[in-house]
């Protein structure tokens, strides 16, 4: 609009900040958000979840973040619990590509969680009896030499034999426990294989009297907590014979299908995918630990 000769003191007229004449902002994608994290943003969406401007910020600092420390192709999958509920039951990550091949349901399958479990200073909270979460991922996509498991712990829970992350038979296994019976009575171990010697992570048969919550990476042999080798490392390499689909807050199956040894542990994240070295674990840890700060997760 050309406001012509103005008579000296008058003020211009003033453009309408919104479409149709509206007097006020129309608000606008922020364009500088990651890729990745703009496609999850339009997913958790579609999934009816109500993802903010500041997680959408999060996840997309963080996507840069483990694109900067070269840890993408690590992450087969990878889901951070945000976006609301049920939006945090769609994962970040789905294949170690963007755009590549997908690994897993398009969301995770919910079994019996409602919204109450859920918190953005949270995560998910399990309930030690009914409520798992299903992924799809399957356990043998890759070797167990190759490959991790990885989870953020935020409350122990206090059930003993609860497996945060599983699927097996037999002794046959692709899993994280805590609390395990035939360990300490406060031990978290990892197994991926088909022999005791397939396990990883705190002391078999003695020691912590309390399970330390915070970020484990299982990357066979070897269980890192906060980006620190811990307790035994797994002395071979048998694969997982199963076809099972691990899940979260509980173990499935992989014959029956049938699910037992629930979590009530409270969680904030899990990954699958592609093995981890030290220092890798240890950078996943610092950025993960700077997501939980920026969303206020605890």
């Amino acid at each position: 609009m050309n406001n012509g000769i103005l008579a000296q003191g008058a003020s211009p007229v003033q453009m309408p900040l919104g479409l149709a004449g509206r007097p006020h902002r129309v608000p606008m994608p922020d364009h500088s958000w990651h890729p990745e994290a703009a496609d999850w943003r339009r997913r958790v969406f579609g999934n009816g979840g109500q993802p903010t401007d500041r997680e959408v910020r999060a996840i997309s600092d963080f996507c840069g973040a483990v694109d900067r420390s070269q840890l993408r192709d690590r992450f087969y999958r990878y889901n951070p619990f945000m976006g609301g509920f049920p939006g945090a039951l769609v994962p970040l990550y789905r294949g170690p590509v963007y755009g590549g091949t997908v690994h897993g349901f398009a969301t995770d399958t919910n079994l019996n969680f409602v919204a109450a479990d859920w918190t953005l200073a949270g995560g998910i909270t399990g309930n030690g009896s009914t409520k798992a979460l299903n992924p799809g991922y399957r356990a043998d996509t890759l070797t167990t030499a190759n490959s991790h498991i990885g989870f953020g712990l935020l409350a122990t829970g206090n059930l003993t034999n609860q497996f945060h992350v599983g699927t097996g038979g037999g002794g046959d296994e692709f899993r994280v426990v805590g609390r395990y019976a035939i360990d300490a009575p406060g031990a978290m171990n990892g197994k991926m294989g088909n022999a005791a010697t397939d396990r990883m992570g705190d002391p078999v048969g003695a020691g912590d009297p309390q399970m330390p919550v915070g970020n484990a990476v299982f990357s066979k042999p070897n269980m890192y907590r906060a980006g620190v080798l811990t307790g035994t490392v797994a002395s071979t390499t048998n694969n997982y014979t199963g076809t099972g689909t691990p899940h979260i807050f509980a173990n499935q199956n992989h014959t029956t299908l049938a699910l037992s040894f629930y979590s009530n542990g409270r969680i904030g994240w899990y990954s699958f995918g592609s093995t981890m070295t030290a220092a890798q674990a240890l950078s996943l840890n610092t950025i993960q630990n700077a997501l939980y700060t920026a969303i206020g997760r605890s």
